[in-house]
């Protein structure tokens, strides 16, 4: 069996979360990408942290996931657990989370399941 790609973990994450075991609640995603940065370090998170300061002309000692958090508008995550986002909330949260993933994913063009260039 050949490894998944990041392209095809980003579109089953997304389109069948259940495949992965997750509910398609933000905490889980991070859970989820934090465990695939262990795994194939240097990995996703890595090339996201990076390409986020590309992204938004803006360097900063945030983790990437409050960034991402920022990016959807969802500005008051320190008055609140954003691991338990009223579901308005986490459906613009992990949409905006894919959409910058994939965004990323394009612009470095197609990896193999290592995550590196092909």
């Amino acid at each position: 069996m050949t490894p998944l790609s990041e392209e095809e973990i980003l579109a089953f994450a997304r389109s069948r979360p259940a495949i992965f075991g997750l509910d398609g609640s933000f905490g889980g995603y991070v859970a989820f990408f934090m465990g695939m940065e262990s795994a194939r370090s240097p990995g996703l998170v890595a090339a996201l942290e990076d390409w986020l300061v590309e992204h938004t002309g803006r360097r900063t000692n945030q983790v990437w996931y409050v960034r991402v958090l920022e990016e959807a508008g969802l500005t008051d995550w320190p008055t609140r657990d954003w691991r338990r986002l009223e579901p308005e909330d986490n459906a613009r949260v992990v949409a905006k989370l894919f959409e910058l993933l994939e965004e990323m994913v394009r612009a470095s063009g197609p990896t193999d399941s290592g995550g590196h260039p092909q």
